[in-house]
């Protein structure tokens, strides 16, 4: 039984990611926490979409940074915990120098993109407050236009 919730629970974690192969690779335990949060918000069963987790490297460091969507959190039978009439739940966390992650942003939006092909990538958002644009600096995600 064990071995089965595990094997599930691992697969649940390689469908949120959709990062191929490396997707079996372990969450930071500040992104993990969060995840683990959401979960524990619903009752009984948590499904997590795909585009829950999304990882990109905004920071050019070389490694995975994460983009923490609620929208795709989904309790059956229930209305959704982290959506209301101002947009869904997010959350953006940076890989730092010390190897560990830190949230630098977060909001309540309609709509997250990620322009890839802008070096480093942008984080747009869309809500009701309108668009906003974010790039990091060498510093900081910075607002680079919207807002």
């Amino acid at each position: 039984m064990a071995q089965r919730m595990e094997w599930w629970m691992g697969a649940v974690m390689a469908a949120t990611l959709q990062i191929g192969p490396a997707a079996a690779q372990s969450l930071p335990r500040e992104v993990e926490a969060a995840r683990r949060s959401a979960g524990e918000a619903c009752i009984g069963r948590v499904e997590f979409a795909p585009g829950y987790i999304q990882m990109v490297d905004f920071n050019g460091d070389g490694r995975p940074d994460y983009l923490v969507n609620e929208e795709m959190v989904k309790c059956p039978g229930a209305p959704p915990l982290f959506c209301g009439s101002g947009g869904c739940s997010w959350a953006l966390y940076l890989s730092g120098a010390g190897g560990g992650y830190r949230k630098v942003l977060d909001g309540l939006d309609y709509k997250l993109t990620i322009e890839r092909s802008a070096t480093p990538p942008i984080l747009g958002t869309e809500g009701r407050g309108g668009r906003s644009r974010y790039q990091w600096n060498g510093r900081a995600m910075a607002r680079i236009g919207g807002r």
